[in-house]
């Protein structure tokens, strides 16, 4: 899995089994995602299950923090939903 963050407030990433696509909107340590499009290929039923519970955190994430290639997203009562790991260079 991978979200890739663009400059312009376009996103797109990879779930596993579809890729998606769809905007942010950063506000201080806030940010918006949403709404998310993908593909609709058909995979193993528990890559599709990891794949939804994925694109359902990223539509819920409201705060974010990093802390070096770490990247943390979490809701708006500041629960950890996901945390992703940069895997390429600023």
């Amino acid at each position: 899995m991978f979200v890739g963050f663009g400059a312009e407030g376009n996103l797109v990433g990879h779930g596993g089994c579809n890729r998606f696509f769809g905007t942010y909107e950063l506000k201080g340590s806030r940010i918006e995602i949403g709404p998310l499009g993908a593909t609709r290929m058909a995979c193993p039923e528990a890559v599709m299950k990891l794949e939804a519970r994925f694109q359902r955190a990223l539509g819920t994430t409201r705060q974010f923090s990093r802390e070096r290639i770490d990247l943390t997203l979490s809701d708006a009562a500041g629960v950890s939903l996901v945390r992703l790991r940069q895997a390429d260079a600023d």
